[in-house]
């Protein structure tokens, strides 16, 4: 029997356009944790989302999880 997939085909397809492996793991971290739909997810590879966290200027800030959660997940202060 095969493995269900925790998110649609589709998100694994755009998924695999992302070049940088750490940025695909961590665009699939977040769509699964999140509950991005496919226009989110798309929105946030097209932005560079995972490239613009890791050129911040705030590295300190950057590299609490639970900040990066905040602004992917779109909660808290970042709305």
């Amino acid at each position: 029997m095969a493995k269900t997939l925790p998110l649609p085909w589709s998100a694994y397809v755009r998924l695999l356009s992302v070049k940088n492996e750490a940025a695909r793991r961590f665009y699939e971290t977040e769509a699964l944790r999140c509950g991005w739909s496919m226009r989110q997810l798309d929105r946030q590879v097209n932005s560079q989302f995972y490239e613009r966290i890791a050129l911040s200027q705030n590295k300190a800030a950057m590299s609490d999880i639970s900040l990066v959660s905040e602004i992917s997940c779109g909660i808290g202060r970042w709305e």
